[in-house]
């Protein structure tokens, strides 16, 4: 299916350049740059390309995940279409609200009664983050850094890696579960 068959949505500039990365089978993150984003599918450039029928977790800047098949792949990009069971973080297919895959997530989400914390970064400097949400398997924080993905990083002496960037923050997945007293200890 060629990407003009796809239906445009109103939720979503089909003439807009978002910013992305997508992952094949080997999970080695690609950046791409999406064009054409519908509710069915999107073109994808600047990239490597991939065959037709590779299926792919296409990250989209500012939108979130979505699940993918290449349909055509050309000398400059590929077409790619939504998996009808592709599920986003922030917002659904179409512009459906967002916590939809909330049902979907292994922890509940709670928030820090004091949001603010320090975190050490990489380079053994520290700087204040603000929680926004966390969970025995990991915290989303705004910080005023960019950290690299796979970065590790310790808020309130707990171990993390970055994991993800989203436009909401950055999230960092704890090495190991939080047990009741860790979680207490971060959520203040």
């Amino acid at each position: 299916m060629a990407l003009s068959t796809l239906k445009s949505s109103p939720a979503v500039s089909a003439s807009k350049v978002h910013y992305a990365r997508f992952l094949a089978s080997d999970r080695t993150a690609r950046p791409c740059e999406v064009r054409n984003l519908c509710e069915d599918g999107a073109s994808l450039s600047g990239c490597e390309i991939m065959a037709e029928d590779t299926p792919i977790v296409l990250y989209i800047h500012g939108v979130g995940r979505r699940e993918a098949l290449v349909v055509a792949a050309y000398a400059v990009g590929m077409d790619v279409r939504f998996l009808p069971s592709a599920l986003t973080r922030r917002t659904g297919v179409g512009g459906a609200p967002a916590g939809q895959g909330a049902e979907r997530r292994r922890h509940e989400r709670v928030s820090a009664s004091s949001p603010y914390r320090s975190i050490l970064l990489p380079d053994g400097h520290t700087q204040e983050c603000e929680i926004i949400d966390v969970s025995p398997g990991g915290v989303l924080v705004s910080l005023n850094c960019l950290l690299p993905i796979g970065a590790i990083v310790q808020i309130a002496g707990l171990a993390g890696r970055v994991s993800d960037r989203r436009e909401d923050g950055t999230l960092i997945r704890f090495e190991d579960e939080l047990d009741t007293a860790e979680l207490a200890k971060l959520i203040g």
